[in-house]
């Protein structure tokens, strides 16, 4: 076999190095929130929300029941959040809006409370609700899987009330709400307690136990502040994180 000539090689080299750029430029870029980049946890979590036929009322009816701890306790979970008159603040996954009113008394004339879900007809739902009741500081907002749809640095606190279980990307989630919020902001995640006292309904439907979740948020560059204790908390806890 002919040994090839260094001129010959140096040519072969050129033309490999042009094919692989070649190639790169050709491949899309890998979106850090995108399907290709973390596919969902778990795609069917949220089937029954995206289905056309959802009963709202009926939704309602088993939100806003004084049975549910995430209900009767939200006078005491909205003043654990220490929320400020004139702040913005981002409910995601705000359903049929069982914080709506007590965030719109505490952000005040001034502030805005951003409900935001995955759903139409809870947006929707959402939308009358304000209305019905005044509540000219709430904004309805349609989000996505892994976005709210909010600008970057465009809210103060940012709020999930048995609903952190539900993010089908929670890297993509988690990296988009520390860019919503501002610099010193409030994540808060209010959600079910999975240890061994919990009900079977309750570790059988949530992946995450507590450690997991501070573990997923922290990774996304939060730091976590405490476990807030509640008083009407049990099956719940809530935790908040801070945005350096």
């Amino acid at each position: 076999m002919r040994r090839l000539d260094s001129s010959r090689l140096a040519l072969l080299a050129v033309l490999l190095c042009a094919q692989a750029c070649n190639a790169q430029e050709t491949q899309p870029p890998v979106d850090a929130r995108s399907e290709r980049a973390e596919p969902r946890v778990r795609p069917d979590v949220n089937a029954a929300y995206l289905d056309p036929s959802l009963d709202v009322e009926r939704l309602a009816r088993g939100f806003a029941s004084e049975g549910r701890e995430a209900f009767a306790a939200r006078d005491a979970v909205t003043r654990a959040l220490t929320i400020e008159p004139g702040m913005a603040v981002a409910d995601i996954g705000a359903g049929t809006g069982i914080y709506l009113e007590p965030f719109a008394d505490a952000v005040g004339p001034d502030g805005t409370v951003y409900a935001i879900d995955i759903a139409q007809p809870l947006v929707d739902y959402l939308d009358a609700y304000a209305r019905e009741r005044g509540l000219d500081n709430v904004e309805p907002v349609l989000g996505e899987t892994a976005t709210t749809t909010l600008p970057d640095a465009s809210v103060d606190l940012v709020f999930t009330s048995d609903v952190y279980h539900h993010f089908e990307r929670p890297r993509a989630m988690n990296a988009h709400l520390f860019d919503v919020l501002r610099p010193g902001g409030t994540y808060a995640i209010l959600d079910f307690r999975t240890d061994e006292d919990a009900p079977r309904w309750i570790r059988d439907h949530v992946r995450t136990d507590m450690a997991t979740v501070i573990a997923e948020v922290t990774a996304a560059g939060f730091v976590f502040a405490r476990e807030v204790p509640v008083r009407g908390l049990q099956e719940n806890y809530l935790l908040l994180f801070e945005r350096p």
